[in-house]
């Protein structure tokens, strides 16, 4: 997780560092997807007609109730690295938010309220 030191405090800038994961144009990632792990792009792309429809919620439950696993960091960027790129940064963060108390422990050490 990367969090601008300008931009501590505030939720809006707690959501806006959770989604700055990787520095990368949207349809690049979802490519990268596509290509690494062709089975999860394809079942996500058998929503895309519902989304914003009364039938989008249980269409993507049961999206999700029949995902096999899938790790990220070693199913989509290990196999496709000679497409990556790693820059040294400065005055930035690492934070492992892979479970819901890590996120919370996150946000109480930045010093944000969620609800």
């Amino acid at each position: 997780m990367v969090i601008q030191p300008e931009n501590r405090g505030g939720a809006p800038a707690i959501l806006y560092a959770l989604l700055r994961l990787l520095t990368m144009d949207p349809s690049m990632l979802i490519d990268l997807i596509r290509r690494a792990i062709p089975r999860l792009f394809d079942a996500f792309a058998t929503v895309e007609s519902r989304l914003s429809t009364p039938w989008e919620a249980e269409s993507i439950r049961r999206l999700y109730s029949g995902l096999p696993p899938a790790d990220f960091s070693k199913d989509v960027l290990m196999p496709r690295a000679v497409d990556l790129a790693v820059l040294p940064v400065k005055g930035v963060a690492w934070s492992d938010l892979g479970e819901s108390r890590r996120v919370m422990a996150t946000l109480a050490r930045l010093g944000v309220s969620w609800p």
